[in-house]
């Protein structure tokens, strides 16, 4: 009889990886079958312009970003 252990995964670059331990034994042989869920959705429709003019775009937006942030540098 063959057991069934469901394991999370990502796939990314066509790599498949762990998301938790498996307790699977060295060498054993497995099947891969992908299920496509949603996020968590609430099920409630979107409203268009809900919160129209509640966010403001600073005048900087569209400047480009100092070489520091690309570098991953801390600014205190």
């Amino acid at each position: 009889m063959e057991n069934m252990v469901t394991v999370r995964t990502v796939y990314e670059n066509e790599v498949i990886r762990l998301l938790e331990p498996a307790e699977l034994e060295e060498g054993q042989e497995i099947e891969v079958v992908a299920s496509h869920k949603k996020s968590g959705t609430t099920g409630t429709e979107r409203k268009p312009s809900l919160h129209a003019g509640s966010t403001q775009m600073s005048d900087d937006f569209d400047d480009p970003l100092l070489d520091s942030f690309w570098l991953g540098e801390v600014h205190e």
